[in-house]
């Protein structure tokens, strides 16, 4: 008996669906996985990325064999960048469509509504994004992040701090965000550990004098900025620094999804010998890594940042998973995610569980530079791909 659900997916054995019974890989024709993704409103350019890199990838799984033989199915829906529509969404994939997973979203306040969600159902949730701490110290069995918390991000730059640059004064500018501020707040406490005397200047989106704040970071004289600036500002602020501050060793750009292109367009001529906090680069010797980013070039017309490579990546941990499951049940594709330990174009993917993370994958930071035209990897040593730079 077969039926037939237009573009989404094709069930046999419908009864035992039914009626609660999960079935076996070996009997499903096509398995089919819902993902929320923020399609349209602010985040829009990320969830666009992050669904290109979910059919990338599920294309090329499905050309090599799919799951055991059985094709992979995704079922993308648009959440618009609401939590309301996004545990609406959900809520019908599990209850109405009974995906037995879920991946996805942009935002943390996406993937956290979402996680409780998954969690109370008993449904597997592998989240792409969505940094918020919280995600994965809450306990839950369910939820799976590939991507790092919030508090990883910077960990790269604090080991390029420690151990290359060694500064006596670090001046982190931030503009008015939750984000911005958990980052500065994480280098305040580096500084409080290392030594380093840290300053934090705050500006709200849309100051238009400078002066006052440039006058102020002058005076405290930094050898090391760290730099979270809307990208109208940032060329104002480097270039008043590089002209009026002789001691500065390294400014850092603190805006993890610069690509190639997107870096030019923001600093132009400024960014030459700048340091860019990265979670990913295509550069990186990670498997697929440069094949994932030009495929995407070529089929999409754009480039690919760190969110893209995280959603491409977690389309072949969940296959991985499905792989190593028995069953399409919710627990034992739970315990299959809880002992991923695979290679991926975003690097290495295990799931810890501490005392302070449930499942959380702890992907290692960067430090890129641009170099002669190019985004390098400096840091850490053992994966640079150029020497970095120090100024002037």
């Amino acid at each position: 008996m077969r039926i037939r659900i237009p573009g989404v997916i094709r069930i046999s054995l419908v009864m035992s669906v039914l009626v609660g019974a999960w079935p076996s890989l070996s009997l499903a024709e096509d398995i089919v996985i819902g993902i929320p993704a923020t399609l349209s409103g602010a985040n829009a350019m990320t969830g666009r990325m992050e669904r290109n890199s979910y059919l990338l990838a599920v294309d090329e799984i499905n050309a090599a064999g799919g799951i055991n033989g059985e094709t992979l199915q995704l079922d993308i829906r648009n959440t618009r960048g609401d939590p309301g529509v996004a545990r609406s969404i959900v809520n019908h994939f599990i209850n109405v469509k009974r995906y037995p997973m879920i991946v996805g979203t942009s935002g943390s306040v996406e993937t956290s509504t979402i996680a409780a969600l998954c969690e109370r159902k008993g449904i597997p949730f592998l989240a792409v994004s969505g940094a918020d701490e919280s995600i994965t110290q809450r306990g839950y069995l369910f939820t799976f992040r590939i991507n790092p918390s919030l508090h990883a991000y910077p960990t790269g730059v604090i080991g390029f701090l420690e151990q290359v640059v060694r500064p006596e004064r670090l001046a982190v500018i931030f503009e008015q965000s939750d984000f911005a501020r958990e980052i500065a707040s994480v280098l305040s406490l580096a500084g409080d550990e290392h030594g380093w005397k840290v300053n934090r200047f705050v500006y709200e989106f849309g100051t238009r004098n400078f002066l006052p704040l440039l006058d102020q970071i002058g005076k405290f004289g930094p050898d090391a900025v760290f730099l979270m600036s809307y990208a109208q500002d940032a060329p104002l602020i480097i270039d008043y620094l590089r002209e009026n501050d002789p001691d500065l060793k390294v400014f850092i750009s603190g805006l993890p999804s610069q690509t190639q292109s997107r870096f030019s367009d923001v600093f132009g001529d400024y960014g030459d010998r700048l340091f860019v906090m990265s979670i990913w680069s295509p550069k990186l010797p990670y498997s697929g890594a440069g094949r994932y980013y030009n495929k995407y070039v070529k089929r999409f017309g754009s480039e690919p940042d760190y969110h893209g490579a995280q959603a491409y990546a977690a389309i072949y941990v969940l296959a991985d998973a499905l792989r190593r499951s028995p069953t399409l049940g919710p627990e034992d594709i739970r315990e299959a995610l809880a002992t991923t330990n695979m290679r991926t174009a975003f690097g290495n993917v295990r799931f810890n569980s501490d005392d302070e993370y449930q499942n959380q994958n702890m992907p290692p930071t960067y430090v890129l530079q641009m170099i002669d035209g190019s985004l390098e990897v400096v840091w850490p040593s053992e994966l640079k791909t150029a020497q970095y730079i120090l100024w002037p």
